[in-house]
C-alpha cells in the first residue's frame, strides 16, 4: 500500500470491467498452467482457481532483461485476477508503453492486493495499487476503476527518471513509497508469466483510459479464492475433500540454526519457514524456538514449532491467517504439519476431519479476552 504498510494476501470484493471481463478466457485463461499437490488443488475446485499452488508458465524473456536475484513468490491464479493482468496489459499497450511496464505495475498489484480489486485497505488505500484518494490519487470511485487505477500507476511509473533501467523494486517503490519497499521483487518472475500469457490482449483504445467510469463500487463480492499458497476458504478453516494425512515420520534432531531466533531447529521445521516465507504468509512475523520455560514440553523447545502472526483486529488479517491455516492443512503431508491452534481452534494430522476448540487450563481457551494464549493473534504449527 502507498505510504503505508505493505499487506500480503487479501480476502476481497472486485468489479472487472465488463468490456474487459470478456478477455480473460481468450487472452489468458487457457494459457495457465499450475503445479499443485492433489490435496491444494481438490481445495482450489470450489473456488474457480486455474490450478494449484503456484503459476508457472512462459516468459518473455525481454521482459526480464535483468537477473531475478530475490527469491521469488507465487500464487493461484483465478479468473479474477487474470482479468485484472488483461485490464493492466491492455493499458500499457493503450499507452503505448514497453512492457516491461506492465511486468512492474502487475508484479506491484500482486503485492499491495493479490490482483484484486478491493474496496478496503489501509486508512483510505483502495484497489488493485492500494492507492489513496486523500494522497491525490483520485476519488474512490475512479481508484475502484482498474483502468482508471492502472493509467495513475503508470503516470507515476514513466515520472521516475530511469524506469527502464531500474530493478523492479525500486521502480515500483518509486511510486508507491511503501513501508516494505523491497516486497515487489519476489513477484517479478510471475508477474512477467503473467503478461506473457496474456500477450495477445489488444490495446485498450486511449479514449477510454483515466476515465474513472466503468466499475460499480458495490457490485456483490465473489467467494473467497485465490489466495498465496492456493487454500481457499479464507472466512474460515477448510478441509480438503479426499485429505489424506500422513502421521509417521522420521525422528528429526534440532541441529540446524534458526533463522527466527537464536536456537535451533530441525530440518522439518527449517522446510516449514522456508515454505511459510515462500507463499507470502510471514509478513507479520514468525518465531519458532523458543525456551518456553513456562511450558517446557512445549515444541518450541525441541525445534518442532512456529508461531505465524496475524493482526487479530483486522479481519483481512484474520483471513490471511485462516488461508495459511488452509494451506498447511491442505499440505500437511508434504510438510509434515502435526497439528494447529488458531483462532482458538485446534486441529491434527491424527483426527483431521475438522477443526475443534482449543482446551487450555491455564488460558481459560477458547476464550478471545486471552489474544496470544488461546492463538487469536497467531498460528502455532508443530510438525512431527
Amino acid at each position: 500500500m502507498i505510504g503505508g504498510v505493505v499487506r500480503g494476501a487479501l480476502w476481497v470484493k472486485i468489479g472487472l470491467p465488463a468490456l474487459l471481463l470478456g478477455l480473460v478466457v481468450a487472452a489468458v485463461g487457457l494459457m495457465l498452467v499450475g503445479a499443485a499437490s492433489t490435496t491444494t488443488a481438490q481445495a482450489a475446485a470450489g473456488c474457480g482457481v486455474q490450478t494449484g499452488i503456484g503459476f508457472t508458465g512462459d516468459v518473455d524473456a525481454a521482459l526480464l532483461p535483468y537477473p531475478v536475484t530475490a527469491a521469488q513468490s507465487s500464487i493461484t491464479v483465478s479468473a479474477e485476477q487474470t482479468g485484472n493482468v488483461t485490464v493492466i496489459v491492455s493499458v500499457v499497450k493503450g499507452r503505448g508503453l514497453p512492457m516491461r511496464a506492465g511486468v512492474i505495475a502487475v508484479a506491484t498489484a500482486i503485492q499491495e492486493s493479490v490482483l484484486r480489486n478491493i474496496d478496503y485497505g489501509d486508512r483510505d488505500s483502495l484497489g488493485l495499487f492500494q492507492q489513496r484518494p486523500s494522497q491525490g490519487w483520485g476519488s474512490r470511485e475512479q481508484i475502484l476503476d482498474p483502468v482508471y487505477s492502472t493509467g495513475k500507476f503508470l503516470n507515476g511509473l514513466v515520472g521516475v527518471p530511469g524506469w527502464e533501467t531500474m530493478p523492479l523494486t525500486v521502480a515500483a517503490q518509486a511510486v508507491q513509497r511503501s513501508g516494505f519497499g523491497d516486497a515487489y521483487a519476489k513477484w517479478e518472475t510471475l508477474a512477467a508469466q503473467l503478461v506473457t500469457a496474456a500477450g495477445d490482449t489488444p490495446a485498450l483504445d486511449p479514449g477510454e483510459l483515466d476515465t474513472g467510469a466503468g466499475v460499480d463500487p458495490a457490485a456483490p463480492a465473489p467467494s473467497v479464492c485465490g489466495l498465496i499458497g492456493g487454500a481457499a476458504g479464507a472466512e474460515g478453516p477448510v478441509i480438503p475433500a479426499g485429505l489424506v494425512t500422513v502421521t509417521a515420520f522420521p525422528a528429526e534432531a534440532a541441529t540446524l540454526d534458526d533463522p527466527t531466533t537464536t536456537g535451533r531447529i530441525t530440518p522439518r521445521t527449517l522446510a516449514l519457514i522456508q515454505a511459510t516465507q515462500g507463499q507470502g504468509y510471514a509478513g507479520g512475523g514468525i518465531t519458532c524456538w523458543d525456551a518456553h520455560a513456562w511450558n517446557p514440553t512445549s515444541d518450541h523447545p525441541l525445534g518442532r514449532a512456529c508461531d505465524v502472526f496475524f493482526n487479530h483486529l483486522d479481519p483481512v488479517s484474520v483471513a490471511q491467517g485462516w488461508a495459511y491455516a488452509n494451506y498447511l492443512v491442505a499440505n500437511q503431508a508434504a510438510l509434515g504439519v502435526k497439528y494447529l491452534i488458531w483462532q482458538g481452534l485446534f486441529w491434527e494430522a491424527a483426527n483431521p476431519g475438522s477443526w475443534g476448540p482449543y482446551s487450555s487450563d491455564v488460558y481459560g481457551c477458547p476464550n478471545p479476552a486471552e489474544i496470544s494464549g488461546c492463538h487469536y493473534d497467531h498460528v502455532h504449527v508443530s510438525v512431527y
